[in-house]
């Protein structure tokens, strides 16, 4: 974690969770990828259509209830 401190500094993040959402309101992630910011998808959120996006996340968040 040290060596991240301050590596993100001025940049947007986004997070991208699991909900139904994106789908629905047919969002186009595939902006995404034209754009400079730092992303976070959940794990529930990596699905063949968020693949077909072509947008790579920076990070996976995987939380577990325990």
């Amino acid at each position: 974690m040290h060596r991240l401190k301050g590596a993100y500094t001025n940049r947007n993040a986004i997070i991208i969770f699991g909900g139904p959402s994106i789908l629905e309101n047919k969002y186009d992630l595939s902006l995404l990828s034209k754009r400079d910011d730092i992303i976070f998808l959940e794990s529930k959120a990596l699905t063949p259509k968020f693949i077909e996006y072509g947008v790579e996340p920076d990070y996976y968040l995987i939380p577990y209830p325990e």
